[in-house]
């Protein structure tokens, strides 16, 4: 396991370093989606370490293969969520995190310029969900009404792949919603809803890891046991601090009243539609990383919390693949919480 640092010349910064059969790796993707569901839980670990890359992949791969569910009657029959075709051409990552670190700061004022840079990477790492073992929520939170908590959201809700906003719900429609459209999930006023829900807490907690995030339910008239899945990129957005469980699993941003000597743009109420560019060129930066995601050992320093450390593990991976100034970026974001 590498010491985290960012030396320029470490290898898992040189693309050349990392030898994946890339052929074999789809041929093997097509086996094992053609599988049925006992052989292909045997099949995919072991596959997985011969290409090098986690089990997840696959599982992504082989709920992309197969057919649309058939959205309930409570959805009219629609999918609540987009699907994004990547851009046509390669993208300059580096450039794109700015781009998204900059609208974000357009829109609202952060308690810290790094949580801005920290946000703006977790929307790229929320578009790999496949290659993290743990994925952290993101929690906006403020000391008081005004701060720009709900703009926040709308503007991620804009930047986010398969974006899926709701101000109340309920810990079945959670868990039902993330098993039928794998959204990137967007809660609004936690606070008023989420603080004394312990079922709720448990469902939005069980998210973090990927080989834990199933609840079991019984369904239909024979009660037969069914496993759905919680695992999901997630935004909760609320006043004040809500349960240590919840803040633990989370990259925390912070939201303040804009003092009257500054500015911020008022969100257009076209920005999903300004900002499906982005939001493909985010899926194109992935799909061309994705193996390098996939094979990077790299994590964050030692800190003595080592919650925040597995937090900050994708980010950290992210930053290390668009390079230039965003590692140190992202280290001062992580640094800067241990401070706190």
């Amino acid at each position: 396991m590498a010491d985290g640092t960012f030396a320029a010349g470490d290898d898992w910064l040189d693309g050349a370093a990392v030898e994946v059969d890339l052929e074999g790796l789809k041929a093997e993707t097509a086996r094992l989606n053609a599988l049925g569901d006992a052989e292909y839980e045997l099949e995919r670990n072991r596959a997985a370490k011969r290409y090098g890359v986690r089990p997840g992949y696959f599982d992504a791969q082989r709920k992309k293969a197969r057919p649309k569910k058939e959205a309930d009657d409570d959805a009219t029959g629609e999918e609540a969520v987009e699907d994004l075709e990547p851009w046509e051409d390669r993208v300059d990552g580096a450039s794109l995190a700015h781009e998204i670190r900059d609208r974000l700061r357009a829109h609202v004022v952060f308690e810290r310029a790094s949580d801005a840079d920290a946000l703006a990477v977790w929307l790229l790492a929320a578009h790999a969900m496949d290659v993290w073992g743990l994925f952290p929520k993101v929690l906006i939170t403020a000391p008081e009404k005004a701060c720009g908590k709900t703009t926040l959201l709308n503007v991620l809700g804009a930047l986010a792949p398969r974006a899926l906003a709701a101000s109340n719900a309920t810990s079945a429609a959670i868990f039902r919603g993330i098993e039928l459209w794998s959204p990137t999930l967007l809660l609004d006023e936690i606070d008023t809803w989420a603080h004394e829900n312990a079922e709720l807490r448990g469902v939005i907690n069980s998210g973090h890891e990927r080989d834990q995030a199933f609840v079991l339910r019984c369904v239909g008239d024979n009660h037969e046991p069914r496993r759905f899945s919680t695992w999901c990129p997630m935004v909760l957005s609320g006043i004040g601090t809500p349960k240590d469980t919840i803040v633990s699993r989370s990259v925390v941003v912070g939201l303040r009243r804009r003092l009257p000597s500054e500015t911020v743009q008022r969100r257009p109420v076209d920005l999903k539609a300004r900002m499906l560019r982005v939001r493909r060129q985010s899926l194109r930066w992935i799909e061309d990383n994705r193996v390098r995601l996939s094979t990077s050992e790299i994590e964050p320093p030692e800190c003595g919390d080592d919650r925040r450390r597995d937090n900050f593990t994708p980010l950290w991976r992210v930053a290390a693949a668009l390079g230039g100034e965003w590692p140190a970026k992202i280290e001062a974001a992580y640094l800067a919480g241990v401070e706190d």
